[in-house]
């Protein structure tokens, strides 16, 4: 499952992160690395931007960026 597919308040750990390099490392700059601990904490409406809890501080990314996170429920 990615992180666009995630529901609200549940919490997951990220399995590997896809696509190009250049996304991955934007990605994972971001703090979204493999074994992490993240919150969904929001989904604006048509789903279009994700807010998740990551580490001590909130990130709000695209959906398609989301698309490039695999997760599983933790």
């Amino acid at each position: 499952m990615t992180l666009a597919y995630a529901r609200v308040g549940k919490t997951y750990r990220i399995v590997k992160i896809c696509g190009d390099d250049k996304a991955r490392r934007r990605l994972t700059d971001m703090g979204f690395t493999p074994k992490c601990k993240i919150t969904t904490e929001f989904i604006a409406p048509f789903g279009k931007t994700t807010v998740v809890g990551l580490r001590d501080f909130r990130v709000a990314i695209r959906s398609d960026a989301a698309d490039l996170i695999e997760i599983e429920e933790a």
